[in-house]
């Protein structure tokens, strides 16, 4: 690798780093919001929450990367192209390829690293996320009443107190119970405590009474009063239900070997070799888009004025590029017999932009000549 190149993606990693760091910031951030909620509903502690966050991140640096690429490689040489360093480059025998080789070989790399995340990290983290996730939701282990707000433990199962201590101390407490269809039940109470078993957290209920009424169009109500009364939790505890896996989290074997015996449905079926697919041929959109970001800016005309115009067909590029790519998982799932595009959809452009800067004489060249001698012509 000479020094050129070293100096181009030097510069090109640079700019990578600072907009995957943006990028994934403002993720983080909107994730936060829904997470930092829950986990403190839950009096968790804050390292859950930053675990949270950080079992995402290998997930948002493989859609990221493609676009933190184009942006950085598009950044880097139209700084080239406006300090005239491209320009002596081009001066000194360079050719197209060449000058574009840097910000392919970045892009290659960071699509072999996101290669491995999407195969091995990746679905390993959102398991985990979404295991953790899961069990906080369904976990009360940990239960905690806010003073003075109803508290929603789970569906259809409400507490409130006035008064609530760190040791568990309630003081004025209405627990409002709507999980049976046939019946509704409300305890109210001076005095309570959470208290936390192997089996479960409990709510002792002291000096108050049980309200009854039955929803089978009788509308029977009864009440009974209690010195002492016992919630106990851990028979709503959600420990022994199973979590279904989405194909986000399942290994690549898996997402091309599990069929509609192993109990998926067509569609889930679908939805898994697509995933499957989409794993293997995302990261290579940062080579796409890396090829996008300097090509029109390589083989284009050079204008003192900027390089808006060249700039503004690579972004149009890519988004239609990006577009096509998202309209293409969302067909597969319906059809796989459309999977080929996915691999379409990067190999062809691709191969096109590296012909069209690697060829001296490609029909390419020749057609933008001819048409920029058109343009002359008229406005002489």
């Amino acid at each position: 690798m000479n020094e050129i190149n070293k100096y181009i993606i030097k510069q090109i990693f640079i700019g990578f780093l600072m907009v995957t760091g943006v990028l994934i910031a403002i993720l983080l951030l909107t994730q936060s919001l829904r997470l930092i909620e829950m986990v403190l509903n839950k009096g968790l502690s804050i390292g859950i929450f930053f675990k949270l966050l950080l079992l995402k991140i290998p997930r948002f640096v493989t859609v990221l990367a493609p676009i933190s690429v184009f942006a950085a490689s598009l950044f880097t040489y139209n700084r080239l192209i406006t300090d005239r360093e491209l320009l002596v480059m081009k001066a000194a025998g360079l050719s197209h390829w060449q000058l574009a080789k840097p910000a392919c070989m970045f892009a290659v790399m960071v699509a072999f690293c996101c290669l491995i995340l999407n195969v091995f990290v990746s679905p390993v983290a959102e398991r985990d996320f979404k295991t953790l996730k899961w069990s906080i939701k369904n976990d009360f282990s940990h239960l905690m009443l806010k003073e003075g707000e109803f508290t929603h433990l789970m569906p259809h199962f409400t507490a409130f107190v006035s008064k609530a201590t760190k040791t568990g101390e309630l003081s004025d407490v209405l627990i409002n119970d709507e999980r049976s269809p046939k019946i509704k039940v409300t305890f109210t109470a001076e005095n309570g405590k959470i208290i936390h078993t192997k089996e479960g957290p409990r709510i002792i209920l002291i000096n108050g009474s049980r309200q009854e009424i039955k929803e089978d169009g009788s509308g029977q109500f009864s009440i009974l009063s209690f010195d002492r009364y016992i919630i106990d939790f851990g028979k709503i505890d959600n420990k022994g239900r199973k979590r279904f896996v989405d194909e986000d989290e399942r290994p690549l074997n898996e997402l091309f070997t599990m069929k509609e015996e192993d109990g998926l449905t067509p569609k889930l079926l679908r939805e898994f070799r697509v995933e499957g697919h989409k794993r293997l041929t995302q990261p290579f959109y940062s080579l796409l888009f890396a090829l996008f970001a300097v090509m029109f800016l390589i083989c284009g005309s050079f204008n003192r004025r900027g390089q808006n115009k060249m700039v503004g067909y690579s972004i149009i590029l890519m988004l239609i590029f990006q577009a096509l790519e998202l309209n293409i998982y969302s067909l597969t799932k319906s059809n796989l017999s459309l999977i080929p595009l996915i691999y379409i959809n990067t190999t062809i452009p691709s191969a096109i932009c590296l012909y069209y800067m690697i060829s001296k004489n490609n029909i390419f060249i020749k057609l933008y000549k001819k048409i920029e001698s058109l343009k002359n012509a008229k406005t002489k």
